[in-house]
């Protein structure tokens, strides 16, 4: 397929452009040479971080192994409360058993559970591009690329989910667009570059039955009405370049801040284990440093054995991620078993942390419809 281009000469128009660069199009650049092309955000190559160098770990400061501290229990008058307003949440739950109930004991304990967090950050990098708009670019004339890890980027938060994307600096470059070649338009594929297609009003150009025939108002018989993809140019600018003949190719450094957490919890009632873990308590211990130390001193043995497999843990698990920071802490959770009779038969039910919230899996005034949920 051919056109005239400004010069009144005849030139060559492709028909089938490439749906990607060809091998061998963007530039080599130190310490990126498994980077690909993905302008899409999926092929991204992983780039591993140096090894770390910690150093001497910082120990946390002992515990005193004979340390038992306690929360107290709650009143027989808190737990109603709490009760009631559980019982306020529930759609299907009457409150008159609540208000009536007999308690029989209330039987305090503490629940502990052990928090570490480690946040981490990833970066990925791709090469890419945008339509060139004729500013200066950051070219490798203004210097060696630095290595993925040199990138100065800082988290905006510590131990908080987050991302960000940065163009390599002294990667960019100038290309003629892979698409169209640098012609900046391309056939158009709504009318094969005929600049017109069939009419959408009538089918031969004409309207009506039984010989009474009306041109078409549209096309006026002819049955072909202008392109509207084009404008009846039998061209469409491309859509690579957007039809400034140029791209701006660069490598795409994208960075990915993530906090992982594990958690420990010992309760030695009935109560779900997980339901401690969204509430408040005392916090006895915490420690922050660039690798924490496990605990070994901890009152409560159960407590030393789950810090120092879940540091282990951490420390082996995030590959192709570097660690910037980790913390770890131990709560200590009130927890008062409470049972109750109500119409001669016994119940129990939970108030737990210090927002003195309600689990219960039998109570007796409840009709179910469905909405209700047990916490």
């Amino acid at each position: 397929m051919r056109r005239r281009n400004q010069s009144g000469n005849a030139e060559e128009i492709d028909q089938t452009a490439p749906s990607a660069p060809p091998l061998g199009h963007m530039d080599f650049v130190a310490g990126y040479d498994n980077v690909k092309f993905d302008n899409y955000g999926v092929g991204c190559i992983v780039l591993f971080p140096p090894p770390p160098a910690y150093g001497d770990v910082i120990r946390p400061p002992s515990v005193n192994s004979d340390m038992h501290p306690t929360v107290p229990a709650v009143t027989e008058e808190e737990a109603r409360d709490a009760l009631i307003k559980y019982v306020s949440t529930k759609w299907c739950y009457s409150s008159k058993a609540a208000r009536e109930l007999v308690f029989t004991n209330i039987t305090p304990s503490t629940a502990l559970h052990y928090q570490l967090e480690t946040f981490t950050e990833g970066r990925q990098a791709s090469w890419t591009y945008e339509p060139y708009n004729g500013l200066s670019v950051d070219s490798p004339a203004n210097g060696p690329a630095p290595q993925p890890w040199d990138v100065v980027v800082n988290p905006p938060e510590m131990f908080k989910d987050g991302n960000y994307c940065t163009i390599v600096p002294h990667t960019a470059s100038v290309k003629t667009c892979y698409s169209c070649s640098g012609r900046c338009a391309k056939n158009c594929v709504k009318c094969r570059r005929k600049g017109h297609i069939r009419c959408t009003n009538c089918r031969t150009g004409y309207h009506g039955r039984r010989g009474r025939k009306m041109q078409c108002i549209v096309c006026f018989g002819t049955n072909r009405i202008s392109c509207y993809a084009c404008n009846g140019a039998g061209l469409s600018p491309c859509e690579i370049c957007c039809g400034m003949g140029k791209l701006k190719w660069y490598i795409k450094l994208e960075v990915t801040w993530k906090n992982n957490n594990a958690h420990h919890v010992i309760e030695k009632t009935t109560l779900p284990d997980h339901l401690i873990k969204n509430v408040s308590g005392r916090i006895v211990f915490e420690a922050e440093h660039l690798q924490v130390a496990p605990l070994v001193t901890f009152f409560e043995g159960g407590i030393n054995t789950a810090s120092q497999r879940l540091v282990k843990q951490h420390a082996n698990q995030f590959a192709g991620q570097k660690i910037l920071q980790q913390r770890h802490f131990v709560k200590m959770v009130p927890v008062s078993e409470v049972a109750y009779t109500y119409n001669n038969d016994s119940y129990t039910f939970w108030v737990y942390g210090d927002e003195n919230e309600v689990y219960e899996d039998d109570y007796p005034l409840r009709r179910c419809c469905g909405l209700c949920t047990i916490s």
